[in-house]
């Protein structure tokens, strides 16, 4: 039995990529998600460098691209993020969203013609934050992008994308199963949640345990992350600053806050949704099951030998959709409280 399924998302999509720039078939747009923004940055700026390197690496092949030499005029500004044909979009109002006028402003620039390489790049920064209008905007720009041109949309929440911009999308995530239960925290987290269910079977004082165990992990996840980004902020540097100035900072404070708990609960209910994916598995007695979670396999096989291969794919349906509720601003607690009464373990 594996430890992890022997082909991590990460590895995957590392492998697309790197497979059309060989064959010179590059999509016309791409949707990176992870749970860091700041690694699909650096991602999405490794791309923008393999496709407009002066002096790319040798590559397999005389034919193929290498890697970006990360040198030359063009890999450096696009590593400073000052490269006239590679254009960032990033929230920047005060409600954290981006603006139609943002939007047209890099559509404009995008039907230019490049003015310094072969091809213009554009990166939409928590593509999840583009308002209904800014999104409806960018749909035709998609549907037909002007030629030599890259669209890279990048997202920690990719729930949060209209489906209509994402369907639009090659979809590719840099996230796996041991990103998401990198912490002791989670793993620990995870394995109480599976030994309650292990336990308590059916009975409604038992979901309500559940409830309690998450809903208490989710408020130290706010209080820690609260935490960490005060230390970070501006305001835990400077006593006095101009009352405006304090203003956008506690503003700017908060959404940071708000975004990365969002990102955080996702992850985490993301991580028993593998669980319960595991207790499906069991049920339907896959070869070689390659679980998530071997360190649980005593739980995971108890809770499997008592439900249906249908009711095990339930609930994995549940977490989804509790997930996408979240997405979408609904109440947290009654979210989570329909999805535990729900479960049918």
């Amino acid at each position: 039995m594996s430890e992890l399924p022997r082909s991590s998302n990460k590895d995957i999509s590392v492998r697309v990529l790197s497979k059309s720039l060989r064959s010179g078939r590059v999509g016309h747009a791409y949707l990176f998600s992870s749970g860091s923004l700041e690694q699909i940055e650096s991602i999405a700026i490794d791309f923008a460098q393999r496709l407009l390197c002066e002096n790319p690496l040798s590559g397999p092949m005389p034919s193929e691209p290498g890697n970006p030499c990360g040198q030359c005029r063009n890999c450096r500004n696009v590593a400073n993020r000052t490269h006239v044909d590679v254009h960032w979009v990033r929230p920047e109002s005060k409600s954290r969203v981006i603006l139609l006028d943002q939007m047209r402003d890099l559509m404009g620039e995008i039907y230019l013609k490049p003015t310094e390489s072969n091809c213009k790049v554009a990166i939409v920064v928590a593509a999840d934050r583009l308002n209904p209008e800014s999104a409806n905007a960018f749909l035709k720009t998609l549907e037909e992008p002007p030629p030599r041109s890259v669209l890279l949309l990048l997202t920690t929440e990719p729930s949060r994308v209209l489906e209509t911009i994402r369907s639009r999308c090659l979809r590719l995530t840099f996230d796996d199963c041991a990103d998401l239960l990198a912490s002791a925290d989670a793993i620990e987290t995870v394995r109480t949640f599976a030994e309650l269910i292990e336990r308590g079977r059916r009975r409604l004082m038992d979901r309500y345990g559940l409830l309690s165990l998450l809903l208490g992990r989710l408020a130290s996840i706010k209080r820690d992350t609260e935490a960490a980004l005060l230390e970070r902020s501006p305001l835990s540097r400077y006593e006095e600053p101009d009352p405006r100035v304090r203003a956008q900072w506690e503003d700017d404070l908060e959404a940071s806050v708000e975004a990365e708990y969002r990102r955080q609960r996702a992850q985490l209910l993301l991580a028993i949704q593998w669980w319960f994916r595991d207790v499906w598995l069991a049920t339907v007695k896959t070869p070689d099951l390659g679980l998530a979670l071997p360190s649980l396999s005593s739980t995971t096989f108890a809770v499997a030998s008592r439900v249906t291969p249908e009711e095990a794919l339930a609930n994995v349906e549940v977490l989804e959709k509790a997930q996408r509720q979240l997405a979408s601003n609904v109440q947290e607690l009654l979210v989570l409280e329909v999805a535990l009464l729900h479960l049918r373990a």
